[in-house]
């Protein structure tokens, strides 16, 4: 749970106004600042610093040439999947060791992510598409994110949810998150539990459709 919540970290609560209930206030940022850290768009008060700080000191991510990080830059499918199994510390077979063929024919069969994505389908945490595809170059969605990072850091089981007095369910609070989605049971979990990022609700409240959380919107390297 712990590496859970520094994954798909969330260390603020949005404040969201409704009828009957409303959630805790959010820390407000202080003015940016230098920081210690090695990326030149990181400061001590970028969202998620120290979760990226902690990443890069512990070899799961790096940035780019520039020296920047990229904090608002999408993460695409298949290297949140490297990112995934790099802080549960998973032994990903080599690919001379587990084989060339990951089943999806847009998947190279030298591409560096096939250990990762053929580790990712024999767990039952990703599927593709219908017609056979994986789109490993395209954006992971939030919800995308939040079903794949619930199932793998609890064994492929959904978790029972948090008992919460302040907060009932995802429906309840954003209005783009529908009880009939696909998605709903990881995006409620991940609310929940406190381990998917709010900060970009915080100016999003609507009287007439509710807060949206947008949940098809791509994940950020940041939030990663």
């Amino acid at each position: 749970m712990k590496k859970l919540a520094l994954f798909l970290v969330s260390i603020f609560l949005t404040s969201i106004c409704t009828a009957n209930a409303s959630l805790l206030t959010p820390i407000e940022l202080a003015s940016p600042s230098p920081s210690s850290s090695s990326f030149t768009d990181v400061t001590d008060s970028t969202s998620y610093s120290e979760s990226i700080e902690w990443m890069k000191n512990n070899e799961v991510v790096s940035g780019y040439k520039d020296g920047s990080f990229g904090v608002d830059e999408c993460v695409n499918r298949v290297e949140f999947l490297k990112i995934m199994y790099k802080v549960q510390d998973f032994n990903i077979p080599s690919e001379s060791e587990n084989g060339n063929s990951s089943s999806f024919k847009d998947v190279p069969a030298n591409a560096w992510y096939v250990p990762y994505v053929k580790i990712a389908k024999e767990q039952g945490i990703v599927k593709g598409y219908p017609d056979g595809t994986f789109h490993p170059s395209q954006c992971i969605t939030r919800a995308e994110a939040a079903k794949i990072a619930t199932l793998s850091f609890n064994n492929n089981v959904m978790p029972q949810n948090p008992e919460l007095d302040y907060y009932t369910n995802a429906a309840s609070y954003y209005g783009d998150i529908k009880e009939n989605s696909w998605y709903y049971p990881y995006m409620d979990y991940s609310l929940k539990a406190n381990t998917i990022g709010t900060e970009h609700t915080w100016d999003n409240y609507d009287y007439a459709t509710g807060t949206q959380f947008k949940p098809n919107d791509p994940m950020t390297r940041k939030e990663s």
